[in-house]
């Protein structure tokens, strides 16, 4: 579709004004990426009242665009859970002091808000950022997986089968 708009944009201005149609095509590449040099120049804080509030603009744009992003995507949860997430984002940032650490993280920000809003990112590079935290709750510590999988494969079993196929050539260290 963008090959065809482009296409005839180009051919309407060959044949009509003498406007140069390469400078057309310019243009409409440069307008659909992402140009981080906004981003940077935007956002330089000169004191910590100016970081706060560049956090606060950040923090303000993403929360509007949550209700959107789970109609796109598909989110299988609420508003609400995203809302959380973001929240404990922002939080985890909470002690900085540093102003070029706030204002990269800020850019960073937007950076992630502009590749969601423009669909640069799958629908699974969303869930494992909203899911990422809960994944890691809900997996089972070493300890415990290890007593999982002891419980649930018995080892003396599966060498006393290997040794009767006479598979012990194969398995390392069946003996020990």
């Amino acid at each position: 579709m963008l090959k065809r708009a482009v296409s005839s944009s180009a051919c309407h201005l060959h044949h009509g004004a003498n406007k140069n149609p390469s400078l057309l095509l310019a243009n409409i590449s440069s307008n659909q990426s992402v140009n981080y040099n906004n981003y940077i120049a935007s956002v330089q804080s000169k004191n910590m009242e100016e970081a706060k509030k560049n956090t606060l603009l950040l923090y303000r744009r993403l929360l509007k665009i949550l209700p959107w992003m789970r109609d796109v995507y598909h989110l299988p949860v609420d508003v609400p859970v995203l809302r959380k997430r973001i929240h404990k984002e922002f939080e985890s940032y909470k002690g900085l002091t540093d102003l070029d650490v706030i204002d990269a993280l800020i850019i960073r920000g937007y950076i992630e808000r502009e590749e969601a809003t423009m669909h640069h990112k799958q629908r699974g590079h969303v869930l494992k950022y909203f899911y990422e935290a809960e994944v890691e709750k809900s997996l089972p510590k070493l300890p415990e997986f290890k007593k999982i999988v002891k419980e649930k494969i018995d080892t003396d079993a599966l060498i006393n089968a290997a040794r009767r196929k006479n598979l012990g050539k194969y398995i390392k260290n069946i003996d020990q």
